[in-house]
């Protein structure tokens, strides 16, 4: 729960939200219940560093910063949806490669990555967000349309 109320003060806040809106694009999943998702997706920020293949992100590279689905509506094809709908969305469709990054152990989301043409590129360590605590690794996926 601490984790959890970090990130989202530190990284979901209404302020931070705000300023991400004027730089990212969001699509939402919703039904008639309300909001069950939604992908963040802009341009590649990536640390080559952690980069284990060759290749670097160029201009216009996309990168997927987050797609979140309500627990209970996983598994149903809410992600799978909205990560189609960002990759066909105009801001990624035109880039040569799209990035993103998984934390590893979340063993559905990198088989719903995989399934969509991303490959595993590099890792980065994975902290606590409440106490900054290194905990594990995320994964640096890419899908390149020239391949990675």
């Amino acid at each position: 729960p601490e984790d959890l109320a970090a990130h989202l003060e530190h990284e979901l806040s209404p302020q931070k939200l705000r300023a991400l809106l004027q730089e990212d694009n969001f699509l939402v999943a919703e039904t008639e219940a309300g909001l069950v998702g939604f992908v963040q997706f802009g341009e590649a920020v990536v640390d080559t560093a952690w980069l284990t293949e060759p290749g670097t992100p160029q201009p216009g590279d996309g990168y997927i910063q987050r797609l979140y689905v309500l627990s209970e509506r996983q598994n149903g094809g809410v992600g799978s949806a909205l990560l189609g709908a960002a990759l066909g969305h105009p801001r990624l469709r035109e880039s040569r490669t799209v990035f993103l990054d998984v934390w590893a152990e979340n063993r559905g989301a990198v088989r719903l990555y995989a399934r969509h043409g991303f490959v595993k590129v590099g890792e980065l360590p994975f902290f606590r967000a409440a106490t900054g605590e290194k905990i594990g690794v995320d994964d640096i996926m890419a899908r390149s349309r020239t391949g990675v």
